[in-house]
């Protein structure tokens, strides 16, 4: 039981041991260099020393007796590498009669990073490669347009506006823009456009009816059935009424005769002759072999030649 006590006390004082040695700087090698990548070499001690840690400065150089001693930066001063420099770097500011605003705040391990306002380029930039000096990007005037966009180093170039386009504004982001085409919404032209303005246009018109053929055919064949349905039916009651004899009245024709438009509308000229010639035949055998003053076969085919009239006028 003593002799582990012993044991475990014995390693815990070897191990402090131990970690005293490693704080300490060591020796430089032969070539004057240090091992480690978070040491400097100290010429004048010929030690390899810590370096401090970035947001920290060195406060005390190291010894054979000890390590080098760090601190951090104080407020508006920083370091943002491993160092063992005596003094932090002040924080840049963004001036902003300068035209330049802060696009990172600066902190103990990193600087301030300055940027151009809004609208503005940079002019001139430090050795860190930082931006000092901003200026206003040129204005573009109306019946001009931007040709190149600006960029944070460079200005805005700008261009008259070729004929078909304009620019009403003054600006450094607006291009010239094409004139509206009044015919393609169907309006009149109230005022062409010019560079500086664009075309005014009157109020929107709705476009004419689009022609529909079939529909034009439909129409004219309605009108022309109609009127040959009319002529037979007047032919064929007069045919009718010279009937010797014979017990057909008005009444009694009229209806069969006259064939509907709607079903007229859709049959062919050389369709309606044969349907005449079949009802002038239909008188012909009811009335027999009375004798009459007016012949029907007469009337029917005076029919069937205005019919072919009116079918080569169509």
């Amino acid at each position: 039981m003593f002799g582990k006590i012993f044991y475990l006390l014995f390693g815990v004082v070897a191990r402090h041991v131990e970690n005293e040695v490693s704080a300490l700087p060591v020796s430089s090698n032969s070539s004057k260099n240090c091992t480690k990548a978070n040491q400097y070499l100290d010429m004048d001690l010929n030690l390899c020393c810590e370096m401090c840690a970035p947001g920290t400065r060195l406060k005390m150089r190291c010894s054979h007796e000890s390590d080098t001693v760090c601190e951090a930066c104080q407020p508006g001063f920083y370091s943002e590498k491993m160092n063992y420099y005596p003094n932090c770097f002040r924080c840049p500011q963004c001036r902003e009669d300068r035209g330049l605003q802060y696009a990172q705040e600066c902190t103990a391990s990193s600087p301030a990073v300055c940027m151009c306002k809004e609208g503005m380029f940079c002019t001139f930039r430090g050795h860190d490669h930082q931006c000092k000096e901003c200026r206003q990007y040129t204005l573009c005037a109306p019946g001009h347009g931007i040709s190149l966009a600006g960029t944070s180093d460079s200005d805005v170039r700008c261009m008259s506006c070729p004929m078909g386009t304009f620019s009403d504004t003054t600006s450094y982001t607006q291009r010239c823009q094409l004139h509206t085409d009044c015919s393609s919404q169907g309006r009149d032209v109230l005022q062409l456009g010019n560079d500086e303005s664009d075309t005014k246009c009157g109020p929107s018109v709705s476009p004419p009816p689009a022609h529909d053929p079939s529909t034009a055919y439909t129409s004219t064949a309605v009108t022309l059935t109609s009127s040959v349905t009319h002529y037979a039916g007047s032919s064929l009651t007069n045919a009718s009424e010279t009937v010797s004899g014979s017990h057909i009245t008005n009444s009694q024709s009229i209806p069969w005769v006259i064939v509907p438009v709607s079903v007229v509308g859709a049959v062919t000229v050389p369709a309606i002759v044969a349907v005449l010639i079949f009802i002038a035949w239909t008188l012909s055998k009811k009335r027999g072999n009375v004798q009459t003053q007016g012949d029907p076969w007469s009337s029917a085919l005076a029919c069937s030649s205005s019919s072919m009239m009116l079918g080569h006028m169509a």
